[in-house]
């Protein structure tokens, strides 16, 4: 939305903009297509793919036109009715149209009232957009720096949410022993939700991390904060790293999240674990394993978003491109391997959407280990 201060754009030079998409009916293709992955469940689409094209026209017009009408308020609802019984009527009803006394054709009377319910939706949905867009600021103010500084170390940090906000965590902390670590976690769902639970989660890490000597007291702690305050069936998922810039060794919990990759010149091994995410139940034993690692490996933590990452064909990015990206790379640092990893990824998914948040976490070890 625009303020006092910025000039009001051109009328024209609106629309202009509509026709400067790279490919103005593929543009379409892609909205409509979202359109209906919103509106309609995996029952109705399922059957829907089960019709012939007439057929299915037909069913998709009727069941987007009355699932629309059931998300209005019953008040548009009733607007939104009798604007296109008057639209339809006037259409096909033949004749001149009369003037109402205050001498408006009955003609666009319909079309009046289309345009004055479309008018309260965009005022809702800018209203959101408006609070969606403070969420962002909030969550950006939030992140650690790209690539923070430790000596010995190299480390990229990358999140890039769905929407405008994300359930994605990722920080980067530096305790008061000089020890440095870094986490990156999941809350389940999406949207705003999902970053309210996030930022929640994030602040209660920053509150303990100096107050308890190992991973597994602090996992614990806020494991059991995270189910007391969170709502039924909410859960996070959370891998927590932590090294120190003389030593070559991580130490590493992992709670329910994606296993940790350790990328050693070629190969690679996953670092799984069995333990529960944050939120399933109140006490939990969790425990921290240590990896050593050489000049030149890799750490890679990441959010399942990655693997998931959806083309417009309905397959999925998958862990074996992902491994792939991650070996032809292995010889580059920190962040030209996270850059190569989200070119390859928006190579892949193309003009699809993103339907799940994304981040990653990618440590490099760059000092020879100690005698």
């Amino acid at each position: 939305m625009s303020d006092g201060n910025s000039p009001e754009a051109k009328l024209s030079d609106a629309f202009k903009e509509g026709f400067k998409q790279e490919n103005f009916f593929r543009s379409v293709k892609r909205e409509f297509r979202e359109l209906q992955n919103f509106y309609l469940d995996e029952d109705r689409r399922a059957r829907l793919s089960q019709m012939r094209m007439l057929k299915r026209s037909f069913w998709t017009v009727i069941w987007l036109l009355k699932l629309m009408f059931l998300k209005l308020n019953p008040l548009r609802r009733l607007i939104l009715l009798i604007g296109l019984v008057l639209t339809i009527s006037s259409t096909f009803g033949g004749g001149e149209g009369n003037s109402g006394g205050f001498g408006i054709d009955s003609h666009i009377i319909g079309p009046l009232i289309l345009l004055f319910v479309l008018m309260l939706e965009l005022k809702d949905k800018l209203l959101a957009r408006d609070e969606l867009e403070a969420g962002q600021r909030v969550q950006s103010a939030l992140m650690p720096d790209r690539s923070p500084a430790v000596p010995g170390w190299d480390i990229w940090l990358y999140t890039r949410p769905a929407n405008e906000v994300g359930g994605d965590l990722i920080d980067f902390y530096k305790t008061d022993t000089e020890t440095y670590g870094v986490v990156l976690g999941d809350v389940s769902g999406k949207g705003l939700e999902a970053a309210l639970f996030m930022a929640k989660l994030q602040a209660t890490i920053r509150a303990f991390i100096n107050e308890f000597t190992s991973l597994a007291q602090i996992a614990g702690k806020i494991n059991r904060i995270f189910h007391r305050d969170s709502l039924p069936n909410k859960f996070a998922s959370i891998v927590f790293t932590e090294f120190r810039a003389e030593t070559n060794v991580i130490k590493l919990l992992n709670a329910g999240h994606m296993p940790p990759i350790h990328l050693h010149e070629n190969s690679f091994e996953e670092l799984d674990s069995h333990a529960a995410a944050f939120g399933l139940m109140a006490e939990v034993q969790y425990d921290t394993v240590e990896i050593e690692v050489e000049k030149d490996d890799f750490l890679i933590l990441y959010s399942d978003g990655v693997t998931e990452t959806i083309n417009n064909n309905g397959v999925f990015f998958g862990e074996g491109r992902f491994t792939t990206v991650l070996q032809k790379n292995s010889h580059k640092n920190a962040a030209k391997m996270g850059e190569a990893i989200i070119r390859q990824i928006a190579h892949f998914k193309k003009e699809a959407p993103f339907f799940d948040d994304i981040s990653i976490a990618i440590l490099r070890r760059t000092a020879e280990p100690p005698e």
